[in-house]
């Protein structure tokens, strides 16, 4: 818990071998059925699975799973507000640095449109350039107080050059980083306003899913200033 408040990062338990088999058995079944979302040229693929986990019974067991992690870091029961597989295809050319949100809210408003975001990758990763992880350790807190000071400023512009701004500032942030290896199934928790990224992919194919929890009635301003009420680490700074 206390390497979560202050680094915005930690890792969970390791899911057991056979609901690891399930998981990876339901990945084709998720890239057939989901609503894929990523952009036009790019190499990884992105679904949206949270309408599907009926039909993904191992993906519903393991947001439970997800949901329990989640829940002891935010000290109250979490609510699951989306559920995503995003498959690292070899060849990929990476994600730079930013903080989560533009291609899913429709207004800045909205944001933060989550709190904790849980992710658990299915196959092993322990060398560079792998599709690591990358993440600024305890950025989550110079992020939300950069847009606590502006976010009336924010809430009275266009939605995309709002974020360009703080993807800016996000990348610019000159602060230690963090490229992560890990086992297949490590679960691991990341603050929404965590700067991270994601290092290019010269190795095999990684799918991963993930769990984004949070409050859906804390947007905008009230967000900045509450969403994050009850969970024990000073996000937001004055």
């Amino acid at each position: 818990m206390s390497t979560f408040i202050g680094d915005g990062f930690c890792f969970g338990d390791v899911v057991s071998s056979d609901l690891l088999l399930q998981l990876k058995n339901e990945v084709l079944v998720a890239c057939q059925l989901g609503d894929e979302r990523g952009r036009e040229g790019e190499v990884d693929r992105l679904f949206e699975l949270t309408l599907l986990q009926q039909k993904l019974p191992h993906t519903f067991l393991l947001s439970e799973i997800a949901n329990n992690f989640a829940s002891k870091l935010i000290g109250r029961e979490a609510e699951l507000i989306m559920s995503q597989l995003v498959v690292r295809k070899s060849g990929s050319m990476g994600v730079p640095f930013h903080v989560d949100g533009r291609p899913t809210v429709k207004t800045w408003n909205e944001m933060p449109f989550c709190q904790v975001i849980v992710g658990v990758p299915l196959t092993e990763v322990n060398t560079r350039q792998s599709g690591n992880l990358i993440y600024k350790q305890g950025a989550h807190l110079t992020v939300c107080n950069f847009i606590k000071k502006n976010i009336t400023r924010f809430l009275e512009m266009d939605k995309d050059v709002a974020f360009r701004e703080v993807y800016d500032f996000v990348r610019n942030l000159d602060m230690p980083q963090l490229a992560l290896n890990w086992s297949p199934g490590q679960m691991y928790a990341m603050h929404a306003l965590l700067p991270h990224g994601v290092e290019e992919n010269q190795n095999a194919e990684r799918p991963v899913w993930y769990f984004r929890f949070g409050n859906p009635m804390h947007k905008g301003a009230t967000g900045f200033n509450s969403a994050f009420k009850g969970i024990d680490w000073p996000i937001i700074l004055d």
